[in-house]
């Protein structure tokens, strides 16, 4: 029996939804900023058409890891500052996140001062145990002189910053 009503029959497009093809951390980081707008885009058939349609974006946070001072590189003052943080920490249970955020003029890009602290801890804590020490340090120093060893060796200074990571962390090629 029919009412006279026109039903549109529900479909869930969220499985055809896709980040903008290229839109990964390598292609988007350009060393100059850490906040990046993310298309999302549709991709599926609406009434038997073809569809590709940016439908919306979200805001991702992308910085180099070790690159705890927030200032594009990773070298000898990312280990300093990591070997203060801990300092502070184990000495009297404080942080000094909020002083890097402020003299890295970062502050501007985060919705909040927590937000900007996760993201400090996610670039500094290289050993990936939700704690910023001694070993973060150990890591960003044996990251940054690898580092500067293979620039030195290549023809055109490129290096694999990826492959440099992947050894310190022990991790499998």
């Amino acid at each position: 029996m029919s009412d006279g009503k026109q039903h549109e029959e529900k479909v869930d497009i969220t499985k055809d939804l896709v980040i903008k093809e290229n839109a990964t951390p390598a292609v988007l980081y350009d060393g100059k900023t850490f906040k990046y707008d993310v298309e999302l885009v549709y991709i599926g058939t609406k009434y038997k058409e073809i569809i590709n349609e940016t439908v919306g974006t979200f805001t991702v946070y992308i910085g180099q890891k070790g690159d705890i001072t927030l200032d594009h590189n990773v070298d000898t003052r990312d280990v300093s500052t990591v070997i203060k943080e801990y300092t502070e920490d184990a000495m009297s249970g404080g942080t000094i996140i909020p002083d890097i955020i402020k003299d890295a003029k970062a502050d501007n890009l985060f919705s909040d001062s927590e937000q900007a602290k996760n993201f400090v801890m996610f670039l500094g804590d290289t050993c990936t145990d939700k704690v910023i020490d001694t070993r973060d340090a150990s890591y960003i120093l044996k990251f940054y002189s690898t580092y500067v060893m293979d620039s030195m060796d290549s023809p055109d200074g490129t290096v694999d910053v990826k492959k440099i990571w992947d050894e310190i962390e022990g991790k499998k090629k």
